[in-house]
């Protein structure tokens, strides 16, 4: 069960996050607007036909603004290292073509090459490559059989589609780019995870994190406070400080491959609007913090099966992970 299925439907999980995730009286805005509020001007409208649209815009523009903050850092950007490759993966073995990965690997590679390394404005083709890896990221996550080669690469609507995220990416490079939340030296992660922390929830990345911030990219109409969002980032937050706490202050035989990451910021990006919004955990106290953080481990530790990635890794003779459960035990016995 992933860190977003745990935040819907398990009740002890979530207030264990709610306990320290801010309202929305606490985030501010880098505009000055009240966040949230009916004071944002709409600068991208929303022109879609099918509302199943609506995610595959939002995945295609996650890809083109890291595309465009590659571009800035001066990072490459590999396809296999993309979760789209997973659907590309996911769809050969589905339909028994074996040939897809050899028919679209480099032209979709070419196609990132040509924006990221080639510093060339935002073109048609290459919202075009941001679709097609909108759609095998979008398959790689879910569970839906029949699903065809055309289906993934035949956009449909694809004048509407391009129109939008062109008019996302010029927002984005207005009100992001411009205002400096990127520079050239910044570090970047994109798609952070979280180690043994992710796996206790069988599954947690974030959109990406420049610098001290985490960012979470939302293409919505609506400009209202959502629970979810907040839930999700205050999420991440946590498992990274439980991440901290084992990796850090607990002797572990064997240490799982984890993005090593500082934050204590988090900002929702909304990108029809050009808004951040922000909150710093700085200004929460440390002992609710450190109440979590315990809470937290306690919840793993009297949940044995944990999850199925988990248990998997367990099986595997390289790691031993009596070790983590001895951290975890440690953490919940330190109040």
């Amino acid at each position: 069960m992933s860190l977003t299925s745990k935040l819907s439907k398990v009740p002890q999980f979530k207030e264990i996050v709610v306990a320290i995730a801010p309202k929305k009286k606490d985030f501010k805005t880098a505009s000055g607007n009240n966040p949230f509020s009916k004071e944002y001007e709409t600068l991208v409208p929303y022109t879609l036909e099918k509302p199943s649209d609506a995610s595959l815009i939002g995945t295609a523009f996650d890809y083109l603004a890291r595309f465009r903050i590659a571009q800035i850092i001066n990072k490459e950007m590999r396809f296999e290292e993309l979760v789209a490759y997973k659907g590309l993966k996911k769809l050969q073995k589905d339909t028994g073509n074996n040939g897809l990965e050899g028919k679209y690997y480099s032209p979709i590679q070419k196609g990132i090459d040509m924006y990221v390394k080639g510093d060339l404005a935002l073109n048609r083709d290459v919202c075009v490559t941001a679709l097609k890896l909108g759609n095998l990221e979008r398959y790689s996550r879910a569970n839906v059989p029949g699903v065809t080669e055309a289906d993934i690469f035949d956009i449909q609507r694809i004048d509407t589609l391009t129109n939008e995220l062109t008019g996302l990416m010029e927002t984005f490079e207005e009100k992001f780019i411009s205002s400096g939340f990127v520079k050239t030296d910044s570090k970047v992660v994109f798609n952070p995870h979280f180690g043994i922390a992710s796996l206790l929830v069988d599954g947690a990345d974030a959109d990406i994190l420049i610098d001290d911030v985490l960012y979470d990219f939302k293409v919505v109409k609506d400009v209202g406070y959502k629970s979810a969002d907040v839930l999700q980032l205050t999420g991440y937050f946590l498992l990274n400080q439980l991440l901290k706490e084992i990796e850090h202050n607990y002797s572990v035989s064997e240490s799982l491959p984890f993005d090593d990451i500082e934050f204590s910021k988090i900002c929702l990006y909304k990108a029809r609007f050009g808004e951040c919004e922000y909150f710093d955990f700085k200004d929460i106290n440390e002992q609710d913090i450190r109440a979590a953080l315990i809470r937290l481990a306690e919840y793993f530790l009297n949940n044995p099966d944990k999850t199925v990635k988990y248990t998997f890794l367990k099986a595997n003779p390289h790691y031993n992970l009596a070790d983590y459960d001895d951290a975890l035990r440690s953490i919940a016995n330190s109040n």
